[in-house]
């Protein structure tokens, strides 16, 4: 995995180049479209945002760190905000994550619910209004399948037993699997690996594309869901940008 980390790093420190030439030049704010969008934190970040005027997230605090399947996903959506939005400031690795829909319904989240954090945490929802220009969005649930491996380019529970079947006859238990072994090798001329690995995990990494925006073809895989949820991703929280906000406690 170290392969493609150092890769995903370097995309964020300096300039990403493509096959077109660098990244898009950012539009102006003052042009863009306002998204209203809703982010729980905690009371300390609050605090240090109405302190300090703007919030970025401490990468050293990321809960994914301690997992690195889960750490590559992170920085695969920060890679992905960095081709829309431009580079992060210098020394973020992680974006701020917040909701712009959450089962179909764009309003903020029912703070009476369960899953926040520690029963009697503190906790702070936002109502913030952000530049589209700075906002990636995705769709919650398939982002949910990406974290476990899956290629997006399944639709229904066939399309999984075929994918899985695949993995099974080569020695693989998940697409994670697949993924780390090939990131853990210096090329893709390692012999030790064949062609068809090094094509699937490209085409794995390919299909996590399906996730971003708002307006995803229906996903078999899905149909459980109450409606379509949608999180969204950007670089700071700045002051300015608070609209509302409810302090609560976790039950």
């Amino acid at each position: 995995m170290d392969n493609l980390n150092n890769d995903l790093e370097t995309g964020l420190t300096q300039t990403i180049e493509y096959e077109n030439g660098t990244l898009p030049a950012k539009r102006s704010e003052s042009s863009d479209n306002m998204l209203l969008l809703w982010t729980i934190q905690s009371e300390d970040v609050y605090e240090e945002l109405m302190r300090e005027g703007v919030y970025h997230t401490n990468p050293g605090l990321a809960f994914c760190r301690d997992i690195p399947e889960i750490e590559f996903c992170y920085k695969w959506m920060a890679r992905k905000l960095s081709e829309k939005a431009g580079l992060p400031p210098e020394g973020l690795t992680f974006p701020v994550w917040a909701w712009h829909t959450w089962e179909g319904k764009r309003k903020r989240r029912d703070m009476r619910c369960l899953g926040y954090g520690e029963r009697g945490r503190k906790l702070v929802q936002m109502e913030i209004e952000i530049p589209e220009s700075r906002v990636l969005l995705s769709d919650f649930d398939l982002w949910g399948l990406i974290l476990n491996g899956f290629s997006l380019d399944m639709e229904n529970e066939d399309d999984m037993d075929a994918f899985y079947l695949w993995l099974q006859r080569r020695g693989y238990r998940g697409g994670m699997d697949l993924i780390r072994l090939c990131d853990s090798i210096p090329s893709s001329y390692d012999s030790s690996v064949s062609n068809e690995i090094w094509m699937m995990r490209d085409e794995i990494l390919r299909s996590w594309d399906k996730c971003l925006g708002k307006d995803q073809k229906q996903n078999d895989l899905l149909m459980g869901s109450r409606g379509r949820s949608i999180q969204a991703v950007f670089w700071e929280l700045k002051k300015e940008d608070v609209k509302k906000e409810w302090h609560f406690t976790c039950r």
